[in-house]
């Protein structure tokens, strides 16, 4: 199973930008903007800072900052709360740091580039509950339609404004993609290598931020960090900086040096994912403990990998957790095929996982993450398909019936023909005064 649905929130370290190794110069004042802007966009390694003009605000004609809110129609539920109060709160000042955490699809699409806008803003919008969210870059005359766009979408993301003339090395054509924990993942005009590389970065979770571009001969071990593969990135780091240290390979000193940086990095890593079991252990959170299970299991070594499955087993005797864990498990294993564009789109894929989401819902009579987490895709699912998509849904005398909310009970039944009566008259007896019905054989 994979941690496809993880999003692990961490400490961060205090972010120290730091300039790449400048280049020689050459004659003129553009040519050292455009071979800077060739080394720092670097895939596999951290993504640079954003360099914008200004960004857009998000106020009115009247000068008041709009206040957004999750609709029922967006569906997003509360991740899309979470995400909107977390916007406002940088207004003006969206940095890499601030946005630490989310999978980030960032691009500069004019805005008569209808179909490269539908497609970026549908895959953004499906996987909203999965912390992803776009960062568009736009000429001062595009700001206001790009943030119109953003608004019907219901998607409070960020709109920096980038002069056609800009120098910005985020002034490109090509998409990005940058992961959790700020690595640039992917660089390109074609909207299929985009789509893969941001399902790959849906699959990892956060982690402690890499401040500075590191020496090529660690990209292996970097990888492997940004992949949450802790403990094989430590034995390619430690590789790395023995052979540095025998001077078997170029510029050892830096090697060296990033090599430790990267190890130091790891370790806080490990320590802050056992705190975190021993936090959700205290709490009760017993879906955090899967998902750490997950991580841990996989990417760490030692007593780490099983800090989160010891503190399962602690639980056991309580059977109301040991049934939450159980549930969860099961909504793991119903997601883990979840189509990367569901609930946006109502094809095949999307209808099976609605159905067998409701027969989830009608197994337990638990009220907890996994079903509240199970009725939120539906929703999203019925809010924009209606309720005769996927599975055609429960209909009472051939309408559709919306699912129940309150419980994991599933959809509602139609009332009895004869709810209305007395239970002390059957509804074969005549009413008072009636004369008598004539039965026949």
């Amino acid at each position: 199973m994979t941690v496809a649905r993880l999003f692990v929130a961490l400490t961060l370290s205090a972010f120290v930008p730091q300039d790449p190794t400048p280049l020689a110069p050459t004659p003129g004042e553009a040519a050292p903007v455009e071979l800077e802007s060739t080394l720092v966009w670097q895939v596999g390694q951290p993504a640079p800072e954003f360099d914008v003009e200004h960004w857009a605000s998000g106020s009115t004609k009247d000068g008041k900052t709009e206040r957004r809110s999750s609709s029922s129609s967006s569906g997003g539920g509360a991740e899309q709360d979470a995400l909107a109060s977390r916007m406002q709160s940088m207004q003006g000042d969206p940095t890499l740091e601030k946005l630490h955490g989310l999978v980030l699809v960032v691009h500069r699409t004019p805005s008569s580039n209808a179909q490269r806008w539908n497609a970026l803003v549908e895959l953004v919008d499906a996987n909203r509950d999965r912390h992803a969210a776009i960062v568009s870059f736009a000429a001062e005359e595009d700001a206001q339609p790009v943030q119109d766009r953003l608004k019907n979408e219901d998607l409070p993301c960020p709109v920096g404004v980038l002069g056609l003339e800009s120098k910005s090395i985020w002034a490109r054509d090509e998409i990005a993609v940058v992961g959790r924990t700020g690595e640039l993942l992917c660089c390109s005009t074609k909207l299929d290598e985009v789509a893969k590389a941001f399902e790959k970065a849906l699959g990892c979770c956060s982690a402690e931020r890499i401040e500075h571009p590191l020496a090529p001969a660690l990209l292996p071990a970097l990888a492997d960090y940004f992949g949450s593969r802790y403990a094989k990135a430590r034995d390619s780091a430690e590789a790395m900086a023995k052979k540095a240290e025998a001077g078997k390979i170029e510029d050892a000193v830096r090697v060296a040096a990033d090599a430790k940086y990267l190890l130091a990095r790891i370790d806080g890593q490990e320590k802050e994912l056992v705190a975190a079991c021993a936090k959700a252990l205290a709490d009760g959170s017993v879906e955090r403990l899967v998902d750490l299970d997950l991580v841990l299991s996989k990417g760490c070594k030692g007593d780490v990998a099983r800090a989160a499955s010891d503190a399962l087993k602690k639980i056991q005797a309580q059977s109301l957790l040991v049934n939450r864990v159980v549930d969860y498990r099961k909504y793991l294993g119903l997601v883990e095929q979840r189509p990367l564009l569901f609930p946006r789109r109502d094809d095949a894929a999307g209808k099976k996982l609605v159905k067998e989401l409701e027969s989830f819902l009608k197994q337990t009579s638990n009220d907890a993450a996994s079903q509240q987490r199970a009725r939120g895709l539906i929703q999203r699912y019925r809010a924009r398909h209606g309720f005769g998509s996927g599975t055609g849904g429960p209909r009472e005398h051939g309408k559709p019936v919306p699912p129940r909310v309150g419980t994991g009970a599933g959809p509602r039944r139609a009332p009895h023909r004869n709810a209305g009566l007395r239970t002390a008259r059957r509804p074969w007896m005549p009413r008072p005064g009636a004369a008598p019905r004539a039965f026949s054989d």
